[in-house]
This record gives C-alpha cells, sequence and structure tokens, in this order.
C-alpha cells in the first residue's frame, strides 16, 4: 500500500453532543493532514477516544496524539 489509513472512533460517552464528538474528530485527522502521516506506507491505525479527552483543550489532544501516533508509527 502506498498510504496508511487512519480512524477515530468516538461514543456518546465521550460527549452526548454530536457537535463535540465532530469537533474531537476534526481535531484527530487535522493533525493527522499536517502532520502528513498518511503518506507513511502501510500503516492502518484506529484512535479509541476516551471520555476523558472532551476535558482536554486541542493543544492537549494533539500532544496526547503525538505521543501516540508519531512514536508508535
Amino acid at each position: 500500500m502506498a498510504f496508511s489509513r487512519f480512524g477515530a472512533v468516538i461514543s456518546k460517552k465521550v460527549s452526548k453532543s454530536a457537535v463535540k464528538r465532530n469537533k474531537i474528530k476534526r481535531i484527530i485527522f487535522d493533525f493527522i493532514r499536517l502532520q502528513r502521516l498518511y503518506e507513511i506506507a502501510g500503516r492502518d491505525a484506529v484512535v479509541n477516544v476516551l471520555p476523558s479527552v472532551a476535558k482536554l483543550k486541542k493543544e492537549e489532544i494533539e500532544k496526547e496524539l503525538t505521543q501516540l501516533l508519531i512514536t508508535s508509527l
């Protein structure tokens, strides 16, 4: 495969509001796009979001994603 695939699972336990869940999803996929992680060949990853993420700010979510995705890919 010439590219990587990513997914995000955000349940209603994270937030009852679809707007808040979609905002978290946009933060995750924007991070992946800006870091160009999709260009790494042949990796598949699913980010399963825990309810505690709803309390974090954008910068804190990106810091956690950096530790999770960049170090593991």
